[in-house]
């Protein structure tokens, strides 16, 4: 048996806390989501075993979280689809600090 996807990606971010439904990332400012599509069936297909959402949210409790950026992934190949997720995390977290007119401390790392 195959162990899920979201189970399988904890790997890759190990900051993250996996509630068993989804990946969450946690910062002062904002909070990143990984998980399955809401209209996914139980019954996957190979094809669809590893498509995910990435949501990003900005905020804080006090102001509310809003969503600012969500992208649909389907990358068969989990260590990659793990590498692509990274690198939209890092590039919208860094475009979301500089709108802010802030710049990123830690070089772009979510």
């Amino acid at each position: 048996m195959k162990m899920d996807v979201l189970s399988e990606l904890s790997n890759f971010f190990p900051a993250a806390v996996y509630t068993g439904l989804k990946l969450v990332m946690l910062s002062p400012n904002h909070e990143v989501v990984i998980k399955r599509p809401e209209n996914e069936s139980e019954f996957q297909t190979e094809e669809s075993r590893n498509r995910v959402v990435v949501e990003i949210l900005s905020g804080s409790e006090d102001s509310g979280k809003k969503l600012v950026e969500t992208e649909l992934f389907q990358i068969r190949d989990v260590r990659m689809l793990a590498g692509e997720i990274e690198k939209y995390i890092q590039n919208a977290l860094d475009i979301s600090m500089k709108a802010k007119g802030g710049e990123s401390s830690d070089g772009g790392q979510p």
